[in-house]
C-alpha cells in the first residue's frame, strides 16, 4: 500500500508539473469561470439585499 501511495503521489506531481496538459488547463479555466460566476452572483445578491433593507 505504501509503495502504491508513493507511486500515485509521484504521478500526481508529474501531472501537476505539466502545464501543457490540455485537460488540466481546461479544468482550471472552467473552475475559475464557475468561481467568478459564483462570486459575482453573491455580490449581486448582497447588493440587492442591502438596497432593499435600506
Amino acid at each position: 500500500p505504501q509503495a502504491a501511495a508513493a507511486q500515485s503521489s509521484r504521478t500526481c506531481r508529474q501531472v501537476g508539473a505539466n502545464p501543457a496538459s490540455p485537460t488540466r488547463t481546461l479544468i482550471h479555466q472552467v473552475h475559475w469561470m464557475f468561481w467568478w460566476l459564483f462570486v459575482t452572483m453573491m455580490v449581486t445578491m448582497v447588493t440587492k439585499v442591502t438596497r432593499l433593507s435600506h
